[in-house]
């Protein structure tokens, strides 16, 4: 069963570049540390990412085709449960990355977890935690349950929770915009609205060459001033209409993954 999770990315054939550009979203909360741990880090993304920014980084998979793929790009990867790895480590890392990690366990393990991280970082350390947006409906319907080894959801506000309990200040959470595809639906809308702005600035900026046509067009735009005016009533409508339309598809298609950040605090919160 150790590598049921990589024979699932080898057959839903999940690209490792896609991987890449929506991790790095994640690269400016480790600007200042030096020595980042990536707790489940898979086939070592985000691990090559921080190691071209010049950081000291380790990986942790219990999956042994996801280590030999890391090992493979040159990366420093351990095979270990998290759970045992961080039980025995020092308080020498100022970064630890743990990305779609944390839906795998029930609460009073992801508890248990950052606790851990906690203990394994120094004071004023960053812990960044990823994980599928419930508020997602594409994540809710479909996503999440798709993965064979997935156990329950975790919004925001009790990734922050946890982390508070776990001794850690929040500092930003959020969803990663780098991560949202938006239906079409949307990009209709927008490519329509933009269609009819485009045609009424050109309506607008017109210029004409002689003075008979300049008189012909203040002729008629006299003539059809009371009518423009309904015409624009209308377009501002349909304009207020695309925007409530937008806000609601928004709405439903948000960003497919939220993180919380936080720094260990020096004297840890008991629950």
């Amino acid at each position: 069963m150790n590598s049921l999770e990589h024979s699932y990315y080898r057959y839903m054939r999940f690209d490792s570049e896609a991987i890449s550009a929506i991790q790095s979203f994640y690269l400016r909360f480790f600007k200042d540390s030096e020595t980042v741990l990536d707790l489940g880090c898979g086939r070592g993304e985000f691990l090559k990412l921080l190691a071209e920014e010049g950081k000291t980084v380790l990986g942790i998979d219990s999956d042994e085709q996801m280590v030999e793929d890391a090992k493979g790009k040159g990366l420093q990867i351990i095979q270990a449960d998290v759970f045992e790895y961080l039980k025995t480590a020092k308080s020498n890392f100022d970064g630890i990355f743990c990305a779609h990690l944390i839906e795998h366990l029930s609460c009073d393990r992801a508890l248990e977890l950052l606790s851990l991280c906690s203990r394994a970082m120094k004071k004023d350390g960053s812990l960044v935690v990823v994980c599928p947006n419930p508020s997602s409906l594409e994540v809710q319907l479909q996503e999440f349950w798709r993965e064979p080894t997935h156990i329950r959801m975790y919004n925001r506000e009790l990734l922050e929770f946890l982390l508070h309990l776990a001794g850690f200040e929040i500092f930003e959470s959020g969803e990663n915009p780098s991560n949202r595809v938006p239906p079409t639906l949307n990009s209709r809308l927008t490519r329509l609205q933009q269609e009819i702005s485009d045609h009424l600035r050109g309506m607008r900026d017109q210029r004409y060459l002689s003075p008979l046509a300049r008189l012909k067009r203040r002729i008629a735009m006299t003539l059809i001033s009371t009518i423009n005016r309904l015409f624009m009533r209308e377009i501002n409508l349909i304009d207020r209409n695309f925007q409530a339309i937008r806000e609601l598809v928004d709405s439903y298609y948000p960003s497919k993954e939220i993180y919380v950040c936080g720094k260990r605090r020096l004297v840890k919160h008991q629950a």
